[in-house]
């Protein structure tokens, strides 16, 4: 065989074993602004159920058919589901640290450590100037770390698909 025809059939194999045919998406559009978020087997979804208990579950997308999900082997039909996102790994960590680190960053600033240089020096007038500009940085880069984290929980939390969002199953 010559070395361009093996090259050809190569190529062929290679590219022929990504294309994916008849794989279904799950498609969630959000009815005010026509936002469209893809869920597709093999991600990480969390979701909510229709009932008296609401608890979250987390799981991977083996499966979707035309009225079913399947998440790590249990079968969901779609009709019973009140909220579904993707979860991102480690979005609970984020989602909690941050907004943590910006509260001890202003609190910091609010509250801080009296370090005297000399104790036991007189001290001849105190004057309160407000506060310096490494203050306004760290209340700042604070509050910046606390409105981070909020994004980050409020992005990965699932979305309610019965009445700010349209759930439907697509192909691909």
């Amino acid at each position: 065989m010559p070395k361009q025809f093996r090259f050809l059939l190569f190529l062929v194999i290679t590219f022929s074993s990504y294309v994916v045919k008849g794989q279904k998406l799950l498609e969630m559009t959000k009815i005010k602004s026509g936002k469209k978020i893809y869920l597709k087997e093999g991600m990480r979804v969390q979701y909510f159920l229709h009932g008296d208990e609401m608890e979250a579950t987390t799981g991977y997308l083996n499966e979707i058919s035309d009225s079913s999900i399947v998440v790590e082997g249990e079968v969901v039909e779609i009709k019973d589901i009140l909220a579904i996102n993707k979860k991102k790994r480690g979005s609970g960590f984020w989602s909690s640290f941050l907004p943590a680190l910006g509260g001890t960053m202003i609190g910091s600033v609010i509250f801080p450590r009296d370090l005297d240089p000399c104790p036991n020096c007189q001290l001849v007038s105190s004057e309160d100037r407000g506060g310096t500009l490494g203050d306004v940085i760290a209340v700042s880069a604070g509050t910046g770390l606390i409105v981070l984290g909020v994004h980050i929980a409020i992005k990965n939390s699932p979305m309610n698909v019965t009445h700010r969002w349209s759930l439907k199953v697509i192909d691909e």
